[in-house]
């Protein structure tokens, strides 16, 4: 089965999580890529979470991918991170050592 994968960020929260929705209802997976959420509230865990129930509902399968460190921390200390399937972005690439060693 081929994933859909949905921006957020990308029309607004709104029409994410009514996109999200409308492809669960026709049995997709979906995979939210969600690095456009620098600050995270109650109010985007809800988002998160209702998406959650959803998918539930719906029989389809629901991640969350490039998580921004301020939202994977608010998920762990609201307990939720083993409720969310959620991947942080990974750390930026480290500029390499060019140095010699004397």
């Amino acid at each position: 089965m081929d994933v859909m994968t949905v921006v957020f960020g990308a029309g607004g929260p709104d029409h994410a999580v009514a996109r999200v929705r409308a492809l669960l209802c026709t049995g997709a997976d979906v995979t939210c890529d969600v690095g456009a959420v620098v600050a995270p509230d109650a109010q985007a865990v809800d988002a998160l979470l209702r998406l959650v129930l959803h998918a539930r509902r719906c029989g389809g399968r629901l991640r969350f991918v490039g998580a921004p460190q301020r939202l994977t921390d608010l998920l762990v200390a609201c307990g939720l991170d083993g409720v969310v399937d959620i991947e942080p972005r990974p750390p930026p690439d480290q500029p390499k050592n060019t140095s010699a060693s004397a």
